[in-house]
Parts: C-alpha cells; sequence; structure tokens
C-alpha cells in the first residue's frame, strides 16, 4: 500500500492538500479520531513513535518501558471514536492491529538490546502497512500530520515505506491570525506571544523539510497554500503528478476545497493583526532574511 503524508506548519494549509485528495477514489484518508472530515494520523506527528525511537539505543531499559508505556498510553487512546466516520468492524480491526503492536513492542524490549532498535523500525514499518490496509479497494493512504519538522528524517522513511511527503507553507501573516484565531491558548504557551521566537521557529521548520526534500527529492515536494488558491488548476496538477496521477484524466469536482471560498483565507490578517503586528513581522522577515513570506 503506498503512503501518502501531508504535512503543514501549523496552520498553514495542509487541510486543503487533503481536501483535493479527498476527491480522488484510488486515495483513502486514514480518519481522524474526533470529528469526520479531518483525517489527521492518530498518532500525531508520529508523536511517541519518534521520543521511542530517540531513546532505544541509547537509554536504560526502564526507560525505554517508560517511554514504551508512554506511546501505548497515546495509540490507545487515539483508536476513532467516530463512529459516524469509521465503522465498528474497521475501529475493532484498528484495535487489534494496535494491541498486536505493542505486544510486540514489550516482547521485543524483553531481548538484548542490540536488537532493540532494527526490531522496533521492522515492527513500526509493519504496523503502519497493517493499519493501511484496513482500507480497501485503493491503493494510497493518506496520512495527515504525521511527519513534522522535528521528526527524525531517517526514521520515518524508514517506517511509511512507499510513501510521499508533501508539506505545505503558508504567507507568516495570515498563518499568525489564524493561530490567534483558533489557538491563542496554545500560541501564548508555545512562543509566550513573542512574534519573532515564532518566526525563527517556522525558518528552521521551513529549512528541515527542505533538506529532506535534498535528501528524497523525487519523494518530498513542497508547495504554497496561495498557490492552491490562486493558481488552483496548475499547482493542483502539479500535485497530482507528484503522486503519479494524470490531472487531465481527473477533473476536479471541488467536493472538498473550493479555491473560490478558500480566497477569503489569504491577506485575512488586515483585519486580525493591527498595523503596528504587521509592521513588526515585515521587519522581523527582511532582518531574518526569512525564506517565504508573501506580502
Amino acid at each position: 500500500m503506498k503512503k501518502i503524508l501531508v504535512s503543514g506548519l501549523w496552520y498553514t494549509g495542509s487541510s486543503a492538500v487533503c481536501d483535493i485528495l479527498h476527491e480522488l477514489d484510488d486515495i483513502w484518508l486514514m480518519p481522524d479520531n474526533q470529528r469526520k472530515g479531518l483525517p489527521e494520523f492518530l498518532g500525531y506527528h508520529l508523536g511517541g513513535f519518534d521520543d521511542f525511537y530517540r531513546v532505544i539505543e541509547n537509554s536504560t531499559l526502564q526507560r525505554k518501558k517508560i517511554m514504551l508505556n508512554n506511546l501505548a498510553s497515546t495509540l490507545y487512546n487515539s483508536l476513532f471514536s467516530n463512529l459516524s466516520y469509521v465503522s465498528e468492524s474497521n475501529k475493532r480491526r484498528f484495535s487489534e492491529i494496535t494491541r498486536e503492536y505493542v505486544s510486540a513492542l514489550l516482547q521485543l524490549m524483553a531481548l538484548s538490546l542490540d536488537v532493540h532498535k532494527k526490531g522496533f523500525i521492522e515492527l513500526t514499518e509493519q504496523y503502519f502497512d497493517e493499519i493501511s490496509h484496513v482500507a480497501e479497494g485503493v491503493d494510497w493512504v493518506l496520512f495527515d500530520q504525521a511527519i513534522s519538522p522535528s521528526s527524525n528524517i531517517f526514521f520515518w522513511k524508514k517506517v511509511f515505506k512507499d510513501s510521499k511527503l508533501i508539506v505545505v507553507e503558508r504567507n507568516s501573516l495570515d498563518q499568525i491570525s489564524d493561530i490567534l484565531e483558533f489557538s491563542h491558548q496554545f500560541w501564548t504557551i508555545r512562543t509566550g506571544g513573542r512574534i519573532e521566537e515564532f518566526l525563527k521557529e517556522q525558518e528552521k521548520d521551513k529549512k528541515r523539510f527542505r533538506h529532506m526534500k535534498e535528501l528524497y527529492p523525487n519523494d518530498v515536494e513542497i508547495f504554497k497554500f496561495e498557490d492552491l488558491v490562486r493558481d488552483y488548476n496548475k499547482t493542483r496538477s502539479r500535485l497530482l503528478e507528484f503522486l503519479g496521477f494524470d490531472a487531465q484524466t481527473l477533473p476536479p469536482t471541488f467536493k472538498y476545497f473550493n479555491p473560490a471560498e478558500s480566497s477569503k483565507n489569504i491577506n485575512k490578517n488586515i483585519n486580525v493583526l493591527t498595523v503596528e503586528e504587521i509592521e513588526e513581522i515585515r521587519g522581523i522577515v527582511e532582518a531574518q532574511k526569512i525564506n517565504y513570506v508573501d506580502f
């Protein structure tokens, strides 16, 4: 089963890509456990998988057990509770696969230390492949937000075999506007309300994704949200061709994503940010030579 990994940089528009791909009959969106229509992966940003991978080679057995318990808890608490989107039989299958995976990891921890890392990679690859095969009658499964800039560059490629990564960037002004509107508390916790720190962090994240593209040029592609809206046909064709589809034979239905409606999300900052905040962001972008912002 081939896998599509879609990632953004926090309110950059990755859901628009998911909506465009959702139109295709040959792509199944790994369902979200909270609400219909948003397919965010149950292990969000590889979550405990990445954490466990980081400690598995150079940590005590007790530390590994702690991290394994954290991973198991994340998985057990994220087993697609929305039955209006996931059938009861599929939910049972997801649960069975997950419990088998955690059980195998526990058995792995009882073996000698030198096999832990290799065994973890093999079991995790098998896990992602098995939950992908819950989907029937398709060749592709889409995982939204499975990869973050902090995900281990080599680990995700080992466990998501036969995969393509799509990254979405966006105008920083509009991105910050959406964060303040929809995630203000998290913005305060994560940044302390400091715009400069946020922009510096974002630039680091973009560089990491570009490094992934340098490492895997045929399997990683970066898109701009504004292009999906302003130059929809050309950008959609580029998106589908990256995945090996013939865009000419697959006309859009606009069932989930309509560029005309999404145009309201471009330049929305003028109604959310103050003139002083906009000028502050412009000044930081210019001073830090930040790579991408479309003013």
